[in-house]
């Protein structure tokens, strides 16, 4: 059972979630443009965001990849060593 730290960190990363997705539909419905003056709320949308690149979207270019070229590369070698007469 999840200890009572986890649920509330849980709870708190869903509340997070939850204001960045309200507070990005406040920003583009504001037709004044007033919110986008504001240098926090510019700061926050900065500080979150996430630059992520992907190859039409069948899997994701980050470091776990490098991570799982590198996990095959050296199954490979392995394998082919060891049937080398």
């Amino acid at each position: 059972m999840p200890s009572k730290k986890k649920i509330n960190n849980l709870l708190l990363y869903f509340q997070a979630k939850k204001f960045d997705k309200t507070l990005y539909r406040l920003v583009l419905n504001d037709n004044s443009k007033q919110l986008l003056r504001n240098k926090r709320i510019r700061h926050h949308f900065k500080a979150k965001r996430n630059v992520e690149f992907s190859a039409m979207g069948f899997f994701n270019f980050d470091y776990s990849l490098i991570g799982r070229m590198v996990s095959t590369a050296t199954t490979y070698i392995v394998i082919m060593v060891q049937f080398t007469p």
